[in-house]
């Protein structure tokens, strides 16, 4: 039996060919890996935004109704102290809203200022307690801007401090919108 001779040129066609679809077939592997992996990180993208989506309604509806409560509260008050709402309830109900809204500004501005003294006062005393990774969370995002400004000295950290000269500077402020407010009534 012969065997016909295969010319060079059909050979070295028939070995670009190979080479060609085997690198092809790697390509479209690290293709399919490459979208598998896109997918994956779609869909981790997609329940990170459900996630924060959520947590931003279930935070909004926190506000809303420490909002009403406060209001609710506001209102038992003043009724309590004799105040009438009947002669213009729209307006009355408006300087509520503001007032509800100035007060838990102000009782978050507290918050944060005691989140901070004893964030100072664990780094001082125990900085490795259970509860310091907590306060750090709670007060980070209000540092980290003060932090690009104010250097620390000699090691220590003074942007908490300038933190709560200026959360005090914004307290008096509140304090005099809060009695504009109430003085409306």
């Amino acid at each position: 039996m012969s065997t016909a001779a295969i010319p060079t040129t059909d050979l070295q066609s028939l070995a670009a060919d190979i080479v060609s679809a085997e690198f092809h077939a790697k390509d479209a592997l690290r293709g399919a890996v490459h979208c598998c992996n896109d997918l994956a990180a779609a869909e981790r993208c997609r329940r990170q935004h459900a996630l924060m989506m959520r947590t931003m309604h279930s935070g909004l509806r926190a506000l809303l109704l420490a909002l009403l409560v406060q209001a609710a509260s506001l209102f038992a008050l003043f009724t309590i102290g004799g105040w009438d709402f009947d002669s213009a309830p729209g307006a009355a109900a408006a300087v509520l809203a503001g007032l509800a809204l100035i007060d838990l500004v102000q009782y978050a501005v507290y918050i944060l200022i005691f989140a901070l003294l004893v964030q100072a006062v664990l780094s001082w005393v125990n900085p490795y307690s259970a509860v310091a990774p907590v306060f750090d969370a709670m007060t980070r995002t209000f540092l980290r801007p003060i932090r690009r400004f104010v250097p620390p000295l000699g090691g220590v950290d003074l942007s908490p401090l300038v933190l709560i000269v200026l959360l005090q500077v914004l307290l008096i402020p509140l304090a005099h919108l809060r009695g504009l407010a109430g003085g409306l009534l």
